[in-house]
Parts: C-alpha cells; structure tokens; sequence
C-alpha cells in the first residue's frame, strides 16, 4: 500500500510519446479558470469603455475650442503662456485697484460708529452678563480697585496681612458702601478676603499688592530682616540708622583705653572714734 500523496491527481492526464518515465500532468486551457475577464465580468468591460468614449470626446472638444493651446499642451506637457495677454490682464487689475474708493477716515467712522464697542447684542461679552462667574470676578476686581487708595497707606507702613486687616474693620462703617458683597454682620473684612483683594489689584509699577505685605514674623523696618524681594527692591525694607562718628584704624592703644578710676579714700580712724563717742 502506498500513500495517498504518491498517486497522482485523478483530474490530471498523462502525456503519451514521452521517453521519460515520468508522468506529466496536461493544464487545462480551455476552462472557466483560463477564461477572459470580458467573459468572467463583462460589466467591468462596458464601464471600460464608457470612460475611454468621454475621455475620448471631451479631448476632442476641448480640442476644436482651443486647438492652438491644447497642441502645445500635448507637445510640451505644459499650457499655452501667452505673455502679452498676461501682462494686459495684470495692468488691468492693477487699474481696477487704483479705482478703487479709499476708506473712509477713523474720525468719520467714530462719528457713524458711536462711542460703543459692543453695539450688538449678540456679541455681549460674558463679564456684562449678569449672574455669570466673569460678571462676579469683574466686580471683584473693581471692588479692589475701590479699595485701593485705602490699602496703600497701610503698605507703605509696612503693615502685616493681620494688621492690615485690622485697620480696615476699624473704618469698616466707611468701606462697606464700596464692597461688591459686603457680609451682614462683623467682621467686615477678614485675613483671606485682605489677601484675594491685594492680589487683584496692582501699584504703578505693575506689581501686585499682596508682594508689599509684611511677613508676620518680621518686625517693621528692621535693618537686617530678610523681607521679600519686592519690598526690598521697593527701598523701604530698611530703618534710617543715624551715622556713627568716623573711626581711625590707625590710632594709639592709649587713647582707645578707658581711663583709670581713682581708689575710694579709706576713713581716718580717729573720725571713727570721735563718732563711737
């Protein structure tokens, strides 16, 4: 018995005239495998040759429109440039735009315009919106903005975030007009509301207020406190500290010792007797 692997396919045929004793297997040509695509999918073949007709006829109109730009494309692979045309078609838009009406000048305009810069309603921003988060972060600041003239007394001071605090709720029946939500009873102000509202708002120079404040542990105008840099370079980081009287490295031993007291005088005994008696 052999395996089914040696014998030979049973749709195979042998050739005959051969000298060898191998068999060859005889592929079949004339089946639906070896057939045409024309005759597996003639669809296919009519699409074909639908694309070819247009491509053909719109290469013809085109043609007959502009024979003498479409034989150069065909030539050289590029479009006809007719430079003299070119040129025409450039000094007439350069004319169209020097005919042009100028703008209107920006005096004309903000009379036309008005003095508003947001006259639709459709383009109102969010902070003039009533009950939005920008609308409140928008008061807050000009409540700081308020507060201002107030605060910056107390910096040059160089008072603490507490002690400023504390001078802010003894004139607190004067400021709760200017607060944006003022509380109902007292404190008026507190340490983190101080604070939030030096930060909003900014000096001359740009910077905010709350880098001027006072650490807690520092005393007021101490020479040699570490205070924060912007207080430092502000220039009033420091007392005035009277000058001292000039000193010589090179003077005598003698005159830099203090001078010799004198001994305390001893009683004569005979005052002592005189006194017991």
């Amino acid at each position: 018995l052999k395996p089914r692997y040696l014998f030979p396919p049973s749709n195979f045929e042998t050739t005959e005239g051969l000298d060898c004793g191998m068999a060859m297997p005889v592929v079949p040509v004339l089946g639906r495998r070896g057939a045409a695509v024309s005759a597996r999918r003639p669809g296919a073949t009519l699409a074909v040759t639908f694309v070819l007709a247009a491509a053909v006829g719109t290469m013809i109109n085109w043609g007959s429109a502009f024979p003498d730009s479409l034989a150069f494309a065909l030539v050289t692979g590029q479009p006809s440039q007719d430079f003299a045309a070119i040129r025409a078609t450039k000094i007439a838009r350069a004319a169209e735009v020097e005919t042009k009406e100028r703008p209107p000048a920006d005096d004309q305009l903000w009379k036309d315009g008005g003095s508003d810069a947001r006259p639709f309603k459709e383009g109102q921003a969010r902070r003039d919106i009533r009950g939005t988060v920008s609308w409140a972060r928008r008061e807050f600041n000009e409540e700081a903005v308020r507060l201002k003239p107030y605060v910056e007394p107390l910096l040059e001071k160089q008072l603490s975030i507490k002690e400023i605090t504390f001078a802010l709720n003894r004139m607190g029946h004067k400021l709760r007009p200017l607060l944006f939500r003022p509380p109902h009873g007292l404190p008026i102000f507190n340490e983190k509301s101080v604070n939030a509202m030096l930060k909003r708002v900014k000096n001359e120079h740009g910077v905010r207020l709350h880098k001027f404040a006072r650490p807690d542990n520092l005393p007021p105008f101490a020479p040699g406190a570490r205070y924060p840099w912007k207080m430092v370079k502000s220039g009033t980081h420091y007392a005035e500290v009277p000058p001292l009287a000039p000193w010589t490295p090179g003077a005598k031993a003698e005159e830099a010792a203090p001078a010799e007291e004198p001994a305390p005088e001893e009683p004569e005994p005979e005052a002592d007797e005189a006194a017991a008696e």
